[in-house]
């Protein structure tokens, strides 16, 4: 092998290992930003567990009351309906 030759090879070897470094590092990088995405991502949408809303609660509290209500009213007018028809 003549000195030519073997000065290629190492460059050619040398060069290798450049690119070889460039893309891990590309990589790496790219890696890197999606993890830091992910991490804007948790913050931006965090898991958090549904807040009761005061309105909405009163609300269901006014709707039951009602419906008590219907059902007190049913229950008086047929205990009267009943003691008008016991009656006659």
């Amino acid at each position: 092998m003549s000195v030519l030759n073997v000065e290629i090879e190492i460059t050619e070897n040398s060069q290798g290992a450049d690119v070889n470094q460039r893309q891990q590092f590309l990589r790496g990088l790219r890696v890197t930003l999606l993890e830091a995405i992910e991490n804007l991502r948790d913050v931006a949408h965090p898991a958090t567990l549904p807040v009761k809303r005061p309105d909405v609660e009163a609300r269901k509290a006014r709707k039951e009351s009602a419906r008590d209500k219907v059902s007190k009213l049913l229950s008086l007018s047929q205990a009267v309906e009943a003691l008008r028809l016991g009656t006659r």
